[in-house]
């Protein structure tokens, strides 16, 4: 049985940058489909703030 969590093995190493690795595509992948959304809430927050100056500027 080899063990994976021992350091000083290559297979250690190789699970180490594994968890790493993982850790980062998780990260990257909830960031990209995260941007989305965001994007779309400002375009309404900045849709709903033009329409409120406009509204503004015309005595209303």
């Amino acid at each position: 049985m080899i063990e994976y969590k021992n350091e000083s093995s290559f297979f250690g190493h190789l699970y180490e940058m594994s968890g790493v690795f993982g850790f980062t595509v998780v990260l990257l992948l909830g960031f990209i489909f995260t941007l989305p959304i965001l994007f779309i809430a400002g375009l309404i927050a900045l849709f709903i703030m033009i329409k409120e100056k406009r509204g503004f500027k015309n005595g209303i």
